[in-house]
């Protein structure tokens, strides 16, 4: 999951002065997309493998969630890297599934941060899905 380093970026991150630094949460405020960018809506994806499998375990609903994520992104051209919007809803949500999830996030970003919020719910689609992340991605047209 890492992108090509000579492409030039379709957006700029930032965190202007007078908001909370994100930082340690591994997101930015504000993306700002270039002019001329295509841009790439994924659909809310949760932790199911491509044969409809889905683990019981919260670290790996993630892990697979960002899966989905890259292998959609590769198919119209774009990394993972090129996300500049996440929507994160977490079932149960708690400071253990807190550390998890931004320590799955780090795994498949690095140091990447996109815009991000994160909203606890009660449920899914599913009953057994206990993660869904919608992204938006933007690369050079």
């Amino acid at each position: 999951m890492s992108a090509d380093k000579a492409r030039p970026a379709a957006a700029a991150f930032s965190n202007p002065p007078g908001l909370i630094d994100p930082t340690r949460f591994h997101f930015s405020q504000m993306a700002v997309v270039e002019p001329g960018a295509r841009m790439i809506f994924l659909a809310g994806q949760g932790g199911f493998e491509a044969e409809g499998a889905l683990s019981s375990d919260f670290d790996e609903q993630a892990r697979q969630a960002f899966r989905n994520i890259d292998l959609a992104l590769n198919s119209a051209g774009a990394e993972i890297e090129d996300i500049v919007r996440l929507t994160v809803f977490i079932v149960d949500y708690d400071e253990a599934r807190m550390r998890a999830y931004h320590a799955v996030q780090y795994e498949a970003f690095g140091e990447h941060r996109p815009a991000a919020t994160l909203i606890p719910v009660t449920k899914l689609a599913m009953p057994e899905m206990m993660i869904e992340i919608e992204a938006t991605a933007a690369v050079q047209a």
